[in-house]
């Protein structure tokens, strides 16, 4: 019978006691699950029930099923793909989230400050503390990271996972050269605070947080400040896409024009035609999408130093 524990409130450190899931089709998952179990029980943390899930599609119902356990700590292996997954499972219930990143950008996490190492990841769920973070949410459906439309979703859905598996992230980059000569441009109109914005775009970025990928894409946002970040860059021509490319990579990609940012609690994303929407680096939906904050809808393991209160209101671009 597996050992529920007590409800865990933001700011304590985590039950000796838990459930693990890991997604061993995820990049590491396989090779890194049995270290996981033991590395856990290194750091005092019992494995009240385990589960290796290579079916990925599995990943919601048994998570549900470790919920309805009574388990109120579920660490979860795999990358950002899998969080998103599974994260409905955990908005807004006492329910704490463990994360192991065994993916391949492994966002979330390092948004969070959660090492990529596995004894950094352990480390963290066994001495960090639980904090409250903001999701995006599309409709019923709750995300981690990012939602896009364009460019750099048709270069997700292009991407083999067996490419991924073993190239990390230099298969988005080979995909991405092969994509950047056929991708067309869109037309999009972003209603934020009531006001329409019309662009031709190749591409529409909603960012939960300071990170995309493994850049960042705004410095100053935080995953607890109620807001999403907006970039769109508009323009018809593959050579500033290129350059916006080029610039987000070497960080300085607020200096381009034709790039515009919005900070806001919401985003309705219209296109013609309409286009295909990544989330977490899934697609999930297409356009005409509404895309909003939900504010502190999740309890997750954060290093001791996470900070899960905002030092100051937002501001707003």
């Amino acid at each position: 019978m597996a050992d529920p524990g007590t409800q865990i409130e933001t700011g304590t450190r985590p039950l000796r006691s838990a459930a693990l899931i890991v997604n061993t089709h995820s990049r590491r998952g396989a090779d890194f699950f049995p270290a996981t179990v033991e590395q856990l029980a290194r750091h005092g943390i019992r494995i009240a029930a385990a589960y290796s899930v290579f079916n990925p599609e599995r990943l919601p119902d048994v998570t549900r099923e470790a919920i309805a356990l009574g388990h109120q700590l579920v660490i979860v292996g795999g990358g950002d793909g899998t969080i998103r997954s599974v994260v409905d499972c955990f908005a807004y219930t006492d329910v704490v989230l463990g994360i192991l990143p065994l993916g391949t950008a492994n966002t979330f996490a390092r948004t969070l400050g959660i090492p990529a190492t596995l004894d950094g990841a352990v480390d963290v769920i066994a001495n960090g503390r639980v904090a409250a973070v903001d999701l995006g949410r599309i409709g019923d459906v709750y995300f981690t990271t990012d939602a896009s439309a364009g460019f750099a979703t048709e270069v997700s859905r292009q991407t083999p996972r067996v490419l991924k598996r073993y190239l990390g992230m230099l298969a988005y980059g080979l995909v991405g050269a092969k994509q950047f000569f056929r991708h067309r441009p869109f037309r999009c109109t972003l209603t934020i605070r009531g006001q329409a914005y019309a662009l031709q775009t190749h591409q529409v970025i909603v960012a939960n947080g300071a990170c995309v990928g493994v850049k960042t894409l705004v410095p100053g946002a935080t995953l607890n400040d109620g807001e999403l970040v907006v970039l769109a860059i508009d323009t018809l021509s593959r050579w500033k896409l290129f350059k916006m490319a080029l610039f987000f990579w070497i960080g300085r990609q607020t200096s381009l024009p034709n790039t515009q940012y919005w900070r806001t609690s919401d985003v309705t994303i219209a296109t013609e035609p309409p286009r295909r929407v990544d989330v977490d680096g899934e697609v999930a939906t297409e356009t005409p999408v509404r895309v909003a904050v939900a504010r502190a809808a999740l309890k997750v393991m954060t290093p001791a130093a996470f900070v899960d209160q905002p030092s100051s209101p937002a501001k707003t671009l």
